[in-house]
């Protein structure tokens, strides 16, 4: 993040993401990723943060997710290295933890992931990767201990 800093960065609110289609990888769809500050009409009160699938480059990882990181969107830029004026697209992203290895529950059959802070390892769980890194938006909830389980949002 600190060399992130160096240069000129522009924050998107809006990125589309060709994405692959799902058993037919000659058929694209578009996804849009969204990250706004202010709160949004069909979530009083909250800012739209959508939650990505970051390949992690190691398919042995986490189970029955082969390798793809469940992630919270924080920001979208745009950064041009001076030098060369090439223009990278960066995603900032905040982690979720893949509890149990990414093994399926016995009574779910679902893989359970945790906001980091909460069960995961010590360190940050925030990262920066290059936009081709993300593989399409998750649709997911984080499971808290809270009675009402709203995973802190």
């Amino acid at each position: 993040m600190d060399s992130v800093k160096e240069f000129p960065v522009e924050i998107c609110r809006l990125f589309p993401v060709l994405i692959e289609t799902f058993q037919d990888a000659l058929e694209v769809t578009w996804h849009l990723l969204r990250r706004t500050e202010v709160e949004h009409s069909r979530s009083p009160g909250r800012s739209r943060n959508n939650w990505v699938w970051v390949d992690s480059g190691n398919t042995n990882i986490y189970g029955a997710l082969q390798g793809f990181d469940p992630a919270r969107l924080v920001s979208i830029m745009k950064v041009q290295d001076i030098k060369t004026s090439l223009v990278d697209r960066l995603v900032f992203l905040d982690r979720l933890y893949v509890e149990n290895s990414g093994k399926l529950n016995d009574i779910t059959g679902l893989v359970t992931v945790t906001l980091g802070t909460a069960k995961g390892p010590t360190g940050t769980t925030e990262i920066v990767v290059g936009l081709k890194r993300i593989m399409g938006m998750a649709h997911l909830e984080p499971e808290t201990a809270e009675l009402n389980n709203n995973g802190g949002m």
